[in-house]
């Protein structure tokens, strides 16, 4: 009973993640106003703009080159004590959000994606993307969500048999 309870709220979260991330430009986050403080202005141009956008949970150093309709963007994530203390990354997803002049999300593309159930040890924690930028779109917001967890037995009841586990997130 024990099992069944575990894997229906670790299926639960990830169709609740699956949903928000899957309507990113519209219903969710569609009518969501970015606050000006987690907004990075995207500029156009042929120089590569670098920065640093750091949480509790994490931080990203990253840098883009805005051309025309895409946007070439790499980072490397480096997790926070609070998350690096546990063993196994059962998953942690980065999204880029595009945002309007108003602050409203138009669309995104996740830019990186964990293996599941790896131990965060062995994570590589960057990534390379190119990707079509919205039309009205004149900011960009980082949003992730992930779960991490203490190694267990393994066996019927997964990998977090035994151990604590803990979600975090950051919306746009």
């Amino acid at each position: 009973m024990k099992s069944f309870i575990r894997r229906l709220g670790v299926v639960v979260m990830i169709l609740t993640m699956g949903f928000s991330w899957g309507c990113m430009g519209g219903g969710v986050f569609g009518n969501r106003v970015v606050d000006g403080k987690n907004r990075i202005r995207i500029s156009p141009g042929t120089d590569e703009v670098l920065g640093v956008w750091t949480t509790g949970d994490l931080s990203l150093a990253y840098g883009y080159v805005f051309k025309g309709e895409s946007l070439k963007i790499k980072g490397n994530i480096t997790l926070a004590n609070r998350i690096k203390n546990f063993t196994v990354m059962e998953n942690l997803r980065l999204r880029v959000n595009f945002v309007d002049s108003e602050g409203r999300v138009t669309g995104g593309r996740n830019v990186y994606t964990s293996p599941y159930r790896e131990e965060i040890s062995m994570l590589r924690l960057a990534f390379n993307r190119e990707l079509r930028v919205p039309p009205g779109s004149t900011a960009m917001a980082f949003s992730y969500g992930g779960r991490v967890g203490e190694g267990g037995g393994g066996g019927d009841e997964g990998v977090f048999n035994g151990g604590d586990a803990w979600e975090f997130w950051k919306l746009p």
